[in-house]
């Protein structure tokens, strides 16, 4: 038994069974011993949790800085966030509500800012770069995978038609019928290529802005 098992499971748990099935009794049953065996690696259930945001952020990749634009190297940075985080959808949100205190979570913003400093970008700025990647990742990953537990599925198109024309209907919001007259599968793929190259447009503007 170690840390390293203990989190494992807990993952583990989190992916098959959501946040409501992470107990100690499912965490000693699937380690095959006694539910409070668990204590002697981990204090407590914050502990268990922040164990686990630090096994997700290990198992982003952060690309290799040689011979890349920063801009590429964002692009990949973020694609490896989004993928990582999908993959763990029951994990998400304690990933998103709980502070990093892990190495691999100091590595990827090290790696990260080091590369938006050799770019250009003051300290300050970095810094806010780097958080506004990181809130778009995360709402995007969200955005796809939901909430555990909560779906949309039972809203049929017949109820969302009632309730648009009750709330005003095309001629209260005439861009929103046009849209919804395309009926534009939603892809979060490219939902996600087209945010997050937005950002990074936006990022290459500011440096090109003159500093006083």
């Amino acid at each position: 038994m170690t840390r390293e098992r203990v989190v494992a499971a807990a993952l583990a748990i989190l992916d098959r069974d959501g946040p409501d099935g992470l107990t100690m009794r499912a965490l000693g049953r699937d380690l095959g011993v006694d539910p409070m065996a668990a204590y002697h690696h981990v204090p407590n259930k914050a502990a268990i949790l922040d164990g686990v945001v630090e096994a997700v952020w290990r198992e982003v990749s952060i690309p290799p800085t040689d011979d890349v634009s920063w801009q590429r190297w964002l692009r990949e940075l973020g694609d490896s966030l989004r993928r990582t985080l999908v993959s763990h959808a029951n994990a998400l949100p304690i990933v998103a509500t709980r502070t990093n205190l892990s190495r691999p979570g100091f590595d990827l913003a090290e790696a990260a800012l080091s590369v938006l400093r050799r770019a250009g970008f003051p300290p300050q700025e970095a810094a806010l770069a780097l958080n506004a990647l990181g809130q778009f990742v995360l709402g995007s990953a969200l955005a796809e995978v939901g909430l555990p537990g909560e779906s949309d599925d039972d809203v049929s198109d017949e109820r969302f038609s009632t309730a648009f024309e009750a709330a005003g209907g095309a001629d209260r919001y005439p861009s929103l019928a046009e849209g919804l007259g395309l009926n534009v599968d939603f892809d979060p793929a490219q939902a996600w290529e087209l945010g997050n190259e937005a950002l990074i447009r936006g990022l290459e503007s500011r440096l090109r802005e003159p500093r006083e």
